[in-house]
């Protein structure tokens, strides 16, 4: 009885060197899913080796690199989360 405060589509996309976005795992699968359960589509957090690294040594990418771009979309995420949790 957890209520689900939204979705994030997790391992969304790989960016390469090139800057050319490749969703290896499919596009838009778990905005369909939040939009059909009217929950809130918080965001999508691409596959990337500094997150692989920072999860392997224990350290949060967003405490190691508050200004990486991965650590942004973390950031916007939990404002979301931080939202939903004053309003219930």
């Amino acid at each position: 009885k957890v209520p689900i405060l939204g979705l994030v589509d997790n391992m969304s996309f790989f960016e390469s060197g090139d800057g050319k976005k490749h969703n290896i795992f499919g596009e838009g699968g778990v905005e369909k899913i939040a939009l059909k359960y009217k929950k809130k589509f918080l965001g999508k957090i691409p596959i990337n080796i500094d997150l692989r690294i920072a999860a392997d040594a224990g350290k949060p990418l967003v405490e190691h690199d508050p200004n990486h771009q991965i650590s942004k979309i973390f950031i916007e995420i939990a404002k979301e989360i931080k939202k939903k949790i004053i309003q219930n």
